[in-house]
């Protein structure tokens, strides 16, 4: 992991740009051997980069993930990361995944839990994730974020945070306030 300064440059300045680099934690690639996966592992390492990215007094983490890899993304949902934005990395037009969390945004949870789709993931993911990247980046683009990967439906579970849907539904009552009503200049 890495903790920017404010006055440096950043990885992944593409994303997440009105959070100050004081204020974030950028996750870096971890990799597990191929002889010590399915232990449990990569959630441990997960942990154990909050753990000192909020001792650093960080409050936003971010990272970006091959959608090739979907190991690595799929833990960091488990791990209460939600993805964010879907695109392709500026450097090398791989397609990949933003996943941001915010550790100390007691709202974002009440948030989280106010799902609206769930997206089936496929019994074989590796041959979906074509599928998978253009769906996902319709949600985003729709102003939602996949919040968690519900198992028991094999399902990445998406939702449009509370301050989008205030606003959508006081236009949709002030367009039926007004519905009917001609303008007689």
């Amino acid at each position: 992991f890495e903790f920017p300064q404010d006055n440096q440059k950043r990885d992944l300045e593409e994303f997440a740009k009105d959070v100050p680099n004081g204020d974030l934690v950028i996750y870096k690639a971890t990799l597990v051997d191929k002889d010590y996966r399915g232990l449990g592992l990569m959630s441990k390492l997960l942990e154990y980069r909050e753990a000192k990215a909020k001792e650093a007094g960080k409050k936003v983490a971010i990272n970006q993930i091959a959608i090739d890899n979907p190991s690595s993304w799929i833990n960091a949902l488990k791990n209460g990361m939600s993805i964010r934005k879907v695109d392709n990395d500026p450097v090398d037009n791989a397609k990949v995944l933003y996943l941001q969390k915010e550790f100390y945004d007691e709202h974002n949870m009440a948030v989280q839990e106010d799902s609206r789709f769930s997206m089936y993931i496929g019994k074989d993911i590796h041959k979906e994730i074509p599928a998978l990247f253009n769906k996902m980046r319709h949600f985003v683009a729709s102003g939602y974020r996949g919040i968690k990967l519900d198992k028991t439906t094999n399902s990445i579970v998406w939702s449009k945070p509370l301050k989008q849907k205030h606003k959508e539904f006081h236009s949709i009552a002030a367009t039926s306030l007004f519905a009917g009503v001609r303008d007689k200049t």
